[in-house]
């Protein structure tokens, strides 16, 4: 399925082994901004050249899903995407 806009950054919560990268890889060739939210600082995704930066904190025991939501909206209102498929935060 074609990408029709790259204008919305992209949020990763807890990028999980190889198939974070690959995301990370596929929307980043796309020309969509990828940011990760990462409590592990050797997952490979936030290594890859196509990721723009990550928030070190484990989403998994973060305090409030309000501060996971907001993470999404500091980035200028991007996409949060986790195992499920992609929520759109506008």
């Amino acid at each position: 399925m074609p990408i029709l806009s790259t204008a919305t950054p992209t949020v990763i919560l807890k990028s999980v082994a190889h198939g974070g990268l690959a995301l990370v890889r596929s929307l980043g060739r796309e020309g969509v901004a990828v940011y990760t939210v990462e409590g592990d600082p050797w997952v490979p995704a936030i290594h890859s050249r196509y990721s723009r930066g990550w928030v070190n904190l484990d989403v998994e025991t973060a305090s409030c899903a309000h501060s996971k939501y907001g993470l999404c909206r500091d980035i200028h209102g991007g996409t949060l995407s986790t195992s499920s498929p992609p929520v759109h935060l506008s």
